[in-house]
């Protein structure tokens, strides 16, 4: 029997994330009508107008660039050497990759969460809502669905962007005004070839999810005789072993300015490091700077030693990182660096949120279309898979936890907006410290379990690499482990219970 004789299965559709999910409406139109300022249902009907056409440039454009990132040996690639022998450290990454961040940047998905500062030009344009300014305690909610919306599409692009988030928010509140002037215009900018992103360099080989066991050190680049102060240049030297978005052009990094090892992480401080020699800050005259790095590299200090190779997450360059005189400029106050780059966390640790819920979001769609065409066989009679109390009773099992997890994820972005727009109240921001570890652990940990589910439910079928959904499980296991273990993460709330403050 030829192939052409045999049953033919109808392949599933994906529509756009706005328009194919109820839940999400529904849920999204609550916050925003219970939050709304004065304009009343005139600013409710643009926030859901421009929802609405984000997600259909989402689904055709978006997705587009992600069916380039599928395409065989499209994965990021270093070369240490060029054919003359020289030190390159090239990382090589594909089109579709780079197009899924000019997207992001082009989109302003990150700037819609701030104020003016850096962007004032941007917020005036036809199709931005105005940040924080005009959308007020709805700034940070109507960033993150707009997140939500993409991320299914996104092959884990936000990546970068969440720490470039972070990093935003860390110069906002603890960056000098000549670093706000210095950085924001780049890290805000909407245009790709001249915004910035940046990744955070923690993990060390030693430490683990302990940074108080941090080895790097920093050292001021010039006695200036007078205690430390934000701003000042210090070279940096050590290992960072886990280094996201190296194809980027900075990174926050933390390093030990106490060389007393038995102060813990009280010996840490923050800096901002720029990856490449045309970036970093001029050496002043008299400095005993030696260059570490090959004349032919462009990295500030900087060798590539090797691209992670990891279960999921395949299209983000991670690398190990030895720094050796990396030039970087002191964030805040010498010692604090732990307590200041917490503020990267509680942003990055929403984005991890943002890759799980959207996935569970994705699968359930994935499954219920493809349910309403396959036609299973029942005591030796045709029946749409729909129609299967069990297989019925398994989704719906799987629905109602993506709409808890929305309902955690969403409340708790909204709690964020209104902290930065100081209108939280004391319980609003004793929630928000216990929510963010909590959002960022229950949703990883459901996540894998109920995409497991919606791949199960469609056989063999579900289980095929070329079924998005095992993609999503292979990038959502990584919330469980980057930027703290539900283990870690449960610690952390149960210190915050301690001491609310």
């Amino acid at each position: 029997m030829r192939i052409e004789e045999v049953h033919a299965h109808t392949p599933f559709t994906i529509g756009d994330s706005w328009s194919s999910d109820p839940a999400l409406r529904q849920s999204v139109g609550r916050y925003v009508l219970s939050n709304i300022r004065d304009t009343g249902s005139e600013e409710a009907t643009r926030i859901f107008d421009s929802l609405a056409a984000f997600s259909r440039t989402s689904a055709t454009d978006a997705r587009a660039l992600a069916a380039l990132c599928d395409r065989p040996g499209t994965h990021p690639r270093l070369v240490q050497y060029d054919e003359w022998g020289k030190r390159v450290d090239r990382v090589e990454t594909s089109e579709g990759w780079r197009g899924l961040k000019d997207f992001i940047t082009r989109h302003g998905l990150v700037g819609e969460g701030y104020g003016e500062k850096g962007q004032e030009s941007w917020l005036r344009g036809p199709e931005s809502l105005g940040g924080r300014a005009k959308l007020g305690n709805l700034a940070r909610l109507y960033e993150f669905v707009r997140l939500l919306i993409f991320a299914p599409d996104s092959r884990v692009s936000l990546c970068p962007f969440s720490m470039t988030d972070g990093a935003i928010r860390t110069l906002e509140l603890y960056g000098t005004p000549e670093q706000q002037d210095k950085y924001l215009p780049k890290l805000l900018s909407r245009d790709p070839n001249e915004s910035w992103q940046t990744g955070q360099w923690m993990t060390e080989t030693i430490g683990g999810s302990d940074v108080g066991m941090t080895e790097t050190r920093a050292a001021p680049l010039m006695d200036t005789g007078r205690p430390a102060k934000a701003g000042d240049l210090y070279l940096v030297n050590g290992f960072k072993w886990f280094s996201s978005a190296i194809d980027g052009h900075g990174s926050l990094a933390l390093a030990r300015t106490n060389p007393d090892n038995s102060v813990g992480s009280k010996g840490l401080s923050l800096f901002i490091v720029p990856l490449h020699k045309k970036n970093r800050p001029a050496i002043p005259a008299g400095a005993s700077y030696v260059e570490e790095t090959a004349a032919s590299s462009p990295f500030n200090g900087i060798k590539v030693h090797r691209l992670k190779e990891k279960f999921g997450t395949q299209n983000v360059p991670t690398a190990e990182l030895e720094l050796s005189n990396a030039v970087g400029e002191l964030i805040g106050q010498e010692g604090r660096g732990v307590a200041q780059i917490a503020s990267v966390l509680n942003i990055t640790r929403l984005y991890c949120a943002t890759n799980c819920v959207s996935a569970v979001g994705r699968a359930l769609q994935i499954v219920d279309s493809y349910s309403h065409t396959r036609v299973v066989g029942v005591r030796g009679k045709p029946k749409l898979l729909k129609d299967i109390p069990m297989h019925a009773d398994r989704l719906a099992r799987v629905a109602v936890c993506y709409r808890a997890l929305l309902q955690l994820y969403l409340s708790t972005t909204l709690l964020l907006g209104k902290s930065e727009t100081g209108s939280a109240s004391d319980r609003d921001k004793r929630r928000l410290r216990i929510l963010t570890p909590t959002v960022k652990a229950f949703t990883s940990y459901r996540a894998t379990e109920a995409i497991a589910q919606c791949i199960e439910a469609m056989g063999g079928q579900g289980y095929m690499a070329e079924n998005p959904m095992t993609e999503a499980l292979r990038d959502t296991m990584v919330e469980r482990i980057w930027e703290g273990t539900p283990s870690i993460l449960s610690l952390d709330v149960a210190r915050r219970r301690r001491c609310p403050s």
